[in-house]
């Protein structure tokens, strides 16, 4: 069973050694990482690839009878990965390559009880300074109560 910081742990984690061991291969360096704790804004140089990551909980069912009863949660993990404007007609590739690199990290993988089902990546429109992908990653675990 799993607990919600166990949860997040093992999702941060499973990204952040993705990241440390894949992502210099494509860049050059390893962009940052901005975690949920972090004040916005606070890693985003304005010439550099970088990320944003956050959960977001879906359902909370019981699934057994008795004590401890069993639950299941259902979620979702979103890292958004941005690259800043350019007219490179590389920029795009190196965008995709990035979101394919963090879809690896969890598409049909159990990481310490959390189990992550399937991972979307998704374009996004383009902002003010930065193009971006999104990885949806649906995961669930189980804890007692």
């Amino acid at each position: 069973m799993t607990t919600y910081p166990q949860a997040l742990d093992a999702l941060f984690g499973a990204l952040e050694t993705a990241w440390a061991a894949g992502s210099t291969a494509i860049v050059g360096y390893v962009p940052a990482i901005e975690w949920p704790d972090q004040i916005s804004g606070a890693s985003r140089p304005g010439d550099k690839y970088w990320v944003r990551v956050w959960t977001r909980q879906g359902t909370d069912k019981q699934r057994s009878v008795g004590r401890p009863a069993v639950y299941t949660v259902d979620g979702f993990l979103y890292v958004q990965i941005f690259s800043p404007l350019t007219t490179d007609k590389g920029a795009g590739a190196v965008l995709s390559a990035l979101a394919t690199l963090v879809k690896g990290a969890y598409t049909s993988k159990t990481l310490t009880g959390v189990r992550c089902v399937s991972a979307l990546i998704r374009e996004m429109a383009s902002e003010t300074k930065w193009h971006s992908k999104r990885v949806a990653v649906e995961y669930h675990y189980d804890y007692l109560m």
